[in-house]
């Protein structure tokens, strides 16, 4: 939008999420019930990165290794997983502010995809928004 000079306002809001976390979709409806448990995996790996930098890591293949062996246990065959800057979207090599998670990982047959901001120095207050 910026790029283009479009005189269009993006205005972010949160994720409306399920109970156990996992982002509403009507993808979520096409999941079989032994998908839908494993499908949870998705945002678990995007709490863990946020815990992961709450307690001071800030190396982002150290924390991108840790959410794709979580998400690979849980059986997902994943398209790609990265933290990056929530400007340009670029990806981050350390951690010295707020990014974004991207997670994109298919459970079965069905492709679910997920983002959080992960703050740094984030309270326990935040990691559940």
């Amino acid at each position: 939008v910026e790029d283009s000079n479009l005189s269009i306002q993006i205005e972010g809001c949160p994720t409306i999420r399920e109970q156990d976390g996992l982002a509403m979709s009507s993808r979520n409806r096409l999941l079989p019930p032994a998908d839908r448990q494993q499908a949870k995996c998705v945002y678990e790996s995007l709490e863990q990165a946020q815990e992961m930098v709450h307690a001071g890591e800030c190396n982002t293949q150290k924390i991108i290794q840790k959410m794709r062996q979580h998400l690979h246990q849980s059986g997902g065959k994943i398209d790609y997983v990265a933290l990056v800057n929530p400007q340009t979207l670029q990806p981050v090599m350390h951690i010295n502010a707020e990014v974004i998670g991207l997670v994109a990982v298919k459970i079965g047959s069905i492709r679910l995809i997920d983002n959080r901001l992960i703050r740094v120095n984030a309270g326990e207050n935040s990691l559940r928004q």
